[in-house]
């Protein structure tokens, strides 16, 4: 079991999906891990995909787990609104878009004057040449 799974089994399934999806080297398809494809595990799952002529990420689809942990429907948002004090997760996504690599990250998020704490896993997904292109994250809460 790898260290993901060992420090959030929550995320298990979603790591067993994301692998098994993935022929040899190459990434999953963006449409084998579709938040429709995914079950109830869609409702802890946000879907990044580019968007505009900037190319910024943005929310194509948010679970409704996800958007209770925010507190309001995140998907149209920017990727900015899973860190909403500091704009990390643009980065984030980034990073998993361009090495192709899963990135866990925790964190804390403030809602109101409440904060908590989250777990973010971003997992690369692929078009239809192989090119990393969206990013499936991942969210619950941790305590």
């Amino acid at each position: 079991m790898a260290l993901i799974e060992q420090r959030h089994p929550a995320f298990r399934r979603l790591m067993a999906l994301w692998h098994s999806g993935r022929r040899g080297e190459a990434l999953p398809a963006a449409t084998c891990l579709a938040p429709a494809e995914l079950a109830d595990l869609a409702e802890v799952t946000v879907l990044l995909t580019p968007a505009g002529q900037e190319h910024e990420l943005r929310i194509a689809a948010s679970g409704e787990a996800v958007d209770a942990l925010y507190g309001a429907p995140l998907t149209g948002a920017t990727a900015a609104g899973l860190t909403p004090e500091r704009h990390d997760a643009e980065l984030e996504a980034r990073l998993v878009m361009s090495t192709g690599r899963p990135l866990l990250v925790e964190d804390e998020v403030r809602r109101a004057e409440v904060r908590y704490r989250v777990a973010r896993l971003y997992l690369p997904l692929a078009n239809d040449d192989g090119t990393p292109d969206s990013v499936l994250c991942g969210v619950i809460a941790v305590s």
